[in-house]
């Protein structure tokens, strides 16, 4: 087939170079609960040239609906600046002066953003249940949200349909149907029928539905509550967790967990990954208590726990919850007066399906003359957008390793690289992806290269491109590898990453400020650092942690025997509840940067402890006696923490060892006397009956004790000579817990003379309390 075009008006084109300018981070569909960085993105082509480069030194201006708002390589729109529904013009210029040709050069590009509404999320604690005739029926919907609003709040309205007469319920008017929670009380629903509670919830003009199916019982059946889910989706790589609460009247209670199956969810074996499903209290156990706590943690497929260096897997049987698919987990109780049940569902999210990650050029590249781009080639897709989106770079090593950018640089072993981009779609699942193995060669004159790199960043940080200026730091930090940037520089760049931050940033924000002013602690200046340890309070305030000075807390002692297992460091043990989830991650982060301030000797001990009791609290709620799971964090060679669910009324438990944080090896057993006072005992602020325990554990090495001034005096700066610094209580054969602000001797007894575990001398201290031991 052929066809005749219109005529085609050709001309020379003079210029010796061309500027052109897009926009980047525009996504199609922009929701107002997540913020969005635009970056603006120059190429500079030459003439009769293949390639185009980014200039280094451009000055730019932003403006927003024609108002101007920053001179900066990239302009961050925070989430809830703009409603659904709303649209912004967005438009940025860009003038560079070409050194080479002596031109001045400038370039344009616009954009219009549309917002659109999210759905409602509506949400109850549980979509069916069987309640005594008795008990007043409690549904709870308040998790339900408008994610188009910071507040996110939302109206309620309930209505009840009889499914038994398959007739609209007659319901007293006393009872309020536009309460988040719906409280019918006892007696007002005939025994033996079913009803259908729908929760209609609005915001705006959108609207969406919950319901829960109430099945009506016999008198003094257990009641069951669920927790209610703060997720409207999970991921294939999340743990699940269903915390649950019973109520009976003067019996004991057992309990039982099961996936049903039903046309419209899916089925999995519980016993791929759970032991055993049921649960056992006593009526001595409930005597004290009417109500008991039981939880279940489904894990991710295949969870991996490192060992002696070997990769073990935990259940080798289990394949995960699949993605797209949801499921009902049912949870069954039991009494002297009857049973009943609840379901709760599970919606999995499927992650970004990963495509293509692109290098350009692919080849040919020579270190810091040649500009290398890293872009999502084709194959990537998910539904659920905006994504987000992460890119990365891994170095390739001559003995088969491998570095991230985080990692230190190894320049003698270098043979090449791979771009990585991970893509997150808007529920958090992500996927990743590698490019292809490029190759880098040396620069022809080094001195000349890095001379000219670090004019460009000195450039970038004078014109506002904080971004670029980074990007350019990056480069120079891999192929100067041990060496550090000037001061002077280095102060630079990372004050200009602080003030990125304002009130309106979110986690992800200082989480990305934050990990790029890490590769420079050891450069800046004090006062910089400073201005760190404030911006760090101020994400710790954005996670929910306990703010400084610390506040009074409740500890719960316990009796326990700890072989020590180093003489050379601290331990640290202690069991604390609090209610603020954060994940292993962000720990991993915040003690990491607390361990890099605690390497330049600043004052920031107090919060520093109080980031190690924090985390191991957030740690272990998200435990409980189903999961095997262990959650551990480490900082940057200071600090490691880890915390795990132990079940003390188990038959083997006295006579189990278990790790602590940092240790292969298991060096921590626990007496007859505590399995006796935790078998059953009272937790949480409602004192329900829990049959778990967290062992929570940090290890302290003893070298941090000699960097950071103020540790040392915290530690060893009381009037105490039994034991010093360089005095270990090993050499005196004692065991000291470090309680308030002294070593107790009195709360632990020493083993009359060493004993050999795994090749290692070591003194067994049995102590009666939580603390820091030496």
């Amino acid at each position: 087939m052929c066809t005749i075009s219109d005529e085609i008006r050709l001309r020379p084109v003079t210029a010796a170079a061309t500027l052109s300018l897009s926009l980047g981070g525009v996504s199609q569909s922009l929701v107002p609960s997540m913020a969005i960085r635009l970056r603006a993105l120059p190429e500079l082509t030459r003439c009769n040239a293949s390639l185009t480069i980014v200039p280094n030194d451009a000055q730019y201006n932003w403006f927003l609906d024609g108002v101007f708002v920053t001179n900066d390589d990239s302009y961050r729109i925070p989430a809830y600046t703009y409603a659904a529904g709303d649209s912004v013009e967005v438009a940025i210029e860009v003038n560079y002066k070409d050194s080479a040709t002596n031109q001045h050069l400038s370039a344009t590009a616009n954009e219009t953003l549309m917002y659109v509404a999210e759905k409602l999320i509506a949400t109850v604690d549980a979509v069916s249940r069987s309640i005594a005739s008795d008990a007043p029926v409690l549904i709870d919907a308040s998790r339900s949200k408008n994610p188009n609003e910071r507040g996110g709040s939302v109206t309620h309205d309930w209505s009840c349909f009889n499914m038994t007469s398959m007739q609209k319920c007659d319901l007293p008017a006393a009872i309020e149907t536009s309460s988040q929670i719906l409280r019918v009380p006892p007696r007002i629903l005939n025994q033996g029928m079913s009803f259908n509670f729908s929760d209609k919830v609005h915001a705006q003009n959108l609207s969406n539905v919950a319901w829960s199916v109430v099945s009506i019982g016999p008198p003094k059946l257990p009641q069951i509550s669920f927790s209610p889910n703060i997720i409207d989706k999970v991921s294939t790589g999340d743990y699940v967790r269903i915390q649950a609460y019973v109520t009976v009247q003067q019996s004991w209670l057992n309990t039982k967990w099961e996936v049903v199956r039903t046309p419209d969810t899916s089925f999995f074996e519980l016993s791929s990954f759970l032991f055993d499903p049921n649960t056992t209290f006593t009526l001595a156990q409930m005597s004290q208590s009417n109500q008991a706590a039981v939880s279940l943690t489904i894990p991710p497929a295949n969870p991996q726990l490192l060992y002696h260096m070997q990769i073990l897997y935990r259940h080798p049987n289990w394949t995960g919850l699949l993605p797209g698919m949801q499921y009902s987990i049912r949870l069954n109780a039991y009494s002297k007066d009857g049973s009943s049940f609840a379901d709760v569902q599970i919606f999995v999210n499927a992650p970004p399906t990963p495509g293509v990650v692109e290098v350009v050029p692919p080849n040919g590249a020579s270190a810091l003359n040649t500009q290398i781009e890293f872009r999502m080639g084709d194959g990537w897709s998910d539904e659920d957008q905006p994504l987000e989106y992460r890119f990365g770079l891994k170095l390739l090593n001559v003995d088969n390793s491998t570095e991230t950018q985080q990692d230190p640089p190894s320049c003698s072993k270098r043979i090449g690289y791979r771009g990585l981009l991970e893509v997150c779609d808007h529920y958090s699942s992500c996927s990743t992806a590698e490019s292809a193995t490029f190759e880098v060669s040396p620069p022809p004159n080094l001195t000349v290269a890095i001379v000219d790199m670090v004019a460009a960043i000195n450039s970038d940080i004078g014109n506002g491109n904080i971004f670029s200026a980074l990007s350019n730091m990056y480069a120079l930090d891999i192929q100067k590898c041990e060496e550090d940037l000037d001061v002077v520089t280095a102060d630079k760049i990372t004050t200009k990453l602080l003030m990125t931050l304002d009130e309106n940033s979110d986690s992800n924000d200082y989480k990305e400020v934050l990990a790029s002013a890490s590769r420079l602690m050891n450069v800046v200046t004090p006062p910089v650092l400073e201005a760190l340890v404030l911006v760090l309070e101020e994400y710790r305030k954005i996670l929910g942690l306990t703010s400084a000075p610390r506040s009074a807390r409740e500890k719960r002692e316990a009796v326990a025997a700890k072989p020590i297992s180093n003489e050379q460091e601290v331990g640290f043990s202690n069991i604390h509840v609090t209610w603020c989830i954060q994940s292993d991650s962000q720990a991993n982060d915040m003690l990491n940067m607390y361990d890099l301030l605690l390497e330049k000797n600043q004052p920031i001990v107090e919060v520093y402890l109080l980031n190690i009791q924090d985390f191991l609290s957030t740690f272990c709620v998200q435990l409980d006696a189903s999961s095997s799971r262990v959650m551990s964090a480490e900082g940057a060679g200071y600090t490691t923490i880890q915390a795990q669910s132990l079940v003390p009324g188990s038959k083997n438990f006295s006579v189990s060892s278990y790790t602590i944080a940092g240790e292969f090896a298991k060096v921590i057993m626990f007496s007859n006397e505590f399995r006796a006072r935790f078998s059953s005992w009272h937790c949480g602020p409602s004192m329900v009956v829990c049959q778990n325990i967290c062992l929570a554990t940090s290890q302290i090495k003893l070298t941090a004790v000699f960097k950071n001034d103020q540790l040392m005096n915290h530690l060893f700066g009381n009037t105490y000579d039994a034991v010093s610094v360089n005095k270990t209580v090993s050499q005196l054969y004692q065991c000291l817990l470090f309680v308030g602000k002294v070593w107790d001797e009195t709360k632990c007894l020493a083993s009359s003379f060493a004993k050999r575990f795994d090749g290692v001398d070591h003194i067994q201290c049995k102590c009666s309390s939580a603390g820091m031991l030496r």
